[in-house]
């Protein structure tokens, strides 16, 4: 068993735009010594139980540079990761991302989508429900328009 890997890259399906991100770890250093920290309670408890691989991932485009590479050891806080519209990453436990992602809540109004995956992290009904009115709209005008 795996006990502890280097922050490597955060795995973005997306080629632009804001959204999160998903922490790879490597034990060796090599690119494609690719492992994902786990929390098999379902999150209960918001720490890392286990590390297991992943895939290699050939397209590297997917893959974002970290703003470091810290460690991340079992039994130590989960890591979350999020794109900024700018290309920047937030890295960070669940309660540490959520304050920066707060703090910068304006920035996603015009993104109802995204919005609605912030609402939902940082555990936000309100903010939720608005997001959901905003997404709905979109997806109603989209089928009118068609």
């Amino acid at each position: 068993m795996i006990s502890s890997a280097i922050l490597t890259g955060i795995a973005r399906p997306v080629t632009n735009g804001p959204g999160f991100g998903i922490p790879i770890f490597t034990t060796s250093g090599n690119i494609n010594d690719q492992w994902l920290a786990q929390n098999k309670n379902c999150a209960e408890d918001e720490v890392v139980d286990d590390f297991s691989p992943v895939e290699t991932i050939e397209d590297k485009s997917f893959i974002r540079e970290p703003p470091n590479k810290m460690s991340m050891t079992l039994k130590t806080p989960c890591l979350y990761a999020f794109e900024l519209t700018d290309g920047t990453i937030l890295i960070g436990d669940k309660l540490q991302l959520s304050e920066q992602l707060k703090s910068r809540i304006n920035e996603f109004k015009e993104k109802p989508f995204v919005l609605l995956d912030i609402a939902e992290f940082i555990g936000d009904n309100e903010l939720s429900a608005q997001a959901k009115l905003a997404c709905d709209k979109i997806v109603q005008d989209t089928r009118e328009s068609q």
